[in-house]
This record gives structure tokens, sequence and C-alpha cells, in this order.
């Protein structure tokens, strides 16, 4: 009989590309996403393209502020920074995309700043959304 897709896990990226970029290139009102983390990495750069894809007139993506400081497990200011020019230009990269308007179609809004506290950073929500 399976197991009804409501109930069921993704386990592998694959899995979750394969089920979720179906659902969200055949939206036609809209989509709502909500994430902690997000690199304009290959996994970043096909949500965008999947999202930019579909002909639902509102596209809305929001992510933590954890993003900016915290990239695929490295601080965004840190030692790798300075010595790994792939992990430089993914950070640039991903901050471009997250903090400047762009022709996509797709409204990006990041959540949850730390502003002049940096005791926030900790408290982060590690939920995923999609809508």
């Amino acid at each position: 009989m399976g197991v009804p897709a409501a109930n069921r896990f993704l386990i592998d990226a694959e899995d979750f590309k394969r089920e979720i970029g179906e659902k969200i290139t055949s939206a036609k009102s809209r989509i709502l996403i909500q994430v902690m983390t997000f690199e304009m990495d290959s996994v970043g750069e096909w949500l965008v393209q999947c999202m930019k894809d579909s002909q639902a007139p509102d596209k809305r993506l929001l992510v933590d502020a954890y993003s900016l400081v915290n990239i695929n497990d490295g601080l965004a200011f840190g030692k790798r920074y300075i010595s790994s020019g792939v992990f430089r230009d993914e950070v640039q990269k991903t901050r471009k995309f997250l903090l400047q308007r762009n022709d996509l179609g797709i409204d990006v809004k990041v959540t949850n700043r730390f502003r002049f506290n940096p005791l926030k950073y900790p408290f982060r929500n590690h939920k995923k959304l999609l809508v």
C-alpha cells in the first residue's frame, strides 16, 4: 500500500529535489518557502531556478540571518573566507542574492536579524517550511 506522501521523510537530496522541485515548478498561485540556512551553492541555485521557472505570481523566500554569518558550516568572515577563493565566491554570491533586489520575480527577505545583539546568534529556528 505504501506510505502516504504527507507522512514520508525525504531522506536524501535527490529525493528532495525530485519531490519538491516538481511541486515548486507546477505551483499556480504561490510559493512560500522559509529556511534557516541557504547558500548559493548547487542546491540553492537549483531552488532559485525552480522558483523562477514556476508560473506562480507570488514567490517568496524567507531566510534566517544565520545565512549571512554561517555558510556551509563556515564563518563567512573567518579563516576559510580568507584562504579559500571557492568559499569566498559562495559567500559573496549568497550575500548578493539575499541582500540585493533581484529581477527573478522572487521576493527574498532575511529574517531574525541579529542587529546589535550578538546573543541572538544561537537562538535560531531550524525549521523549513514550504507552502
